[in-house]
């Protein structure tokens, strides 16, 4: 059987990281860790956004889908979509779509570079340019940066910290 070497990375980036140890008293213990896409698929996140110029000071949340959408450079992906929401109260209408990063930015895992994509980073490309990296900071904790791939990532802003919210709790605020 042929396996391609697009085949063989995209076999690479599903992979998990596996942890073993032993201690002392024979006891086995495995940590499996899955790789970024993954592990953020169908999550939610927020951040408390400062307001600027469009937006009052509030809640930005992030919706990853990250379905994959077959072969292209390093397999194309579904994003996220953002939302926006004035204060955390459920009975209070207002939380808005502020963009959607879907099929037609062709997000994919390489532009010709080293894929990354394992427990603890994934770097994504758009089709015009747009590069975003992500990095889990812990289990409920995410920094998201964002430049132009022919831009060094020193060179980007920080970026901003998300913290996971549940789907229920999100689910609450009605985000349209």
């Amino acid at each position: 059987m042929y396996v391609s070497e697009t085949e063989v990375e995209l076999l690479n980036s599903y992979a998990f990281q596996i942890e073993i140890t032993i201690d002392k008293a024979q006891t086995l213990t495995a940590v499996f860790e899955q790789n970024l896409i993954v592990f953020l698929k169908g999550k939610v996140y927020y951040t408390n956004s400062p307001g600027d110029a469009t937006y009052d000071t509030g809640k930005t949340y992030v919706q990853f889908d990250f379905t994959y959408l077959g072969e292209g450079s390093g397999g194309l992906y579904e994003g996220w979509r953002g939302f926006y929401k004035e204060n955390d109260d459920i009975e209070e209408k207002g939380c808005f779509t502020t963009g959607v990063i879907g099929a037609n930015i062709g997000l994919c895992l390489s532009n010709g570079d080293a894929i990354i994509n394992n427990f603890k980073q994934l770097k994504l490309y758009g089709v015009f340019g747009q590069t975003y990296l992500f990095t889990k900071k812990s289990n409920n904790k995410i920094q998201w940066q964002a430049g132009a791939a022919n831009v060094p990532i020193a060179d980007w802003d920080e970026g901003f910290e998300y913290e996971l919210i549940s789907k229920e709790e999100f689910n609450k605020l009605d985000c349209k």
